[in-house]
């Protein structure tokens, strides 16, 4: 029997370059297997790549989308925060505070805050400015509580300290400073503008 005949590589006649039909048919399809399962992983991982990057600019949009809704809010919240506080450093005589309770329940009730939806949307983005939007929001609402205990107090004959309001207007106090550094963190081109009574 007679061997089969021997086709070399780039005719360069040497052992290792030179196979039979079969043999070279099998490199030919073992090489062919290796380059479709290298053609396989890499389309899905540009697929995978692709996915994340329009995932990471829906979730920018949303972010953006959010911020622009939690800072329309929070313009308008610093300018109630900043009227509440000019009122109340205005006032001389505080022996008859009656009314005030009422006044400030009522414009802090007023005050939009961010929802947990907008915070989440924003979180990716700004942890930051978010961490002190939250701060703020707990603030505010503790605010809102502790003078509509007060206003209540009034309403049933007892007789207002200007420390309880003092304590309240010291959390919206820090509120306002972390709304105003969550502001700036996610818009620093923000300048705060004057109180709005």
């Amino acid at each position: 029997m007679q061997a089969p005949p021997e086709y070399c590589l780039f005719f360069i006649d040497h052992w290792f370059s030179c196979m039979s039909k079969t043999d070279w048919a099998s490199w030919v399809q073992a090489m062919g297997s290796l380059l479709a399962l290298c053609v396989a992983v890499g389309v899905v991982w540009w697929q995978r790549f692709d996915e994340r990057k329009q995932a990471k600019a829906v979730q920018l949009a949303l972010a953006e989308v959010a911020a622009d809704s939690v800072l329309t809010h929070n313009r308008r919240t610093l300018g109630i925060l900043d009227g509440i506080s000019l009122r109340w450093s205005q006032i001389k005589d505080r022996t008859f505070l009656d009314k005030i309770p009422a006044a400030f329940s009522e414009k802090i009730n007023a005050i939009n805050i961010p929802t947990d939806e907008q915070l989440s949307h924003m979180a990716a983005v700004w942890p930051q400015q978010v961490r002190a939007l939250a701060t703020a929001r707990s603030l505010i609402r503790i605010a809102a509580d502790a003078m509509a205990q007060v206003a209540g107090g009034v309403q049933s004959g007892k007789t207002v300290a200007a420390s309880d309001i003092d304590d309240v207007m010291s959390m919206l106090a820090i509120a306002n400073d972390a709304l105003k550094a969550a502001h700036f963190g996610i818009r620093p081109e923000y300048r705060p503008h004057g109180p709005s009574i």
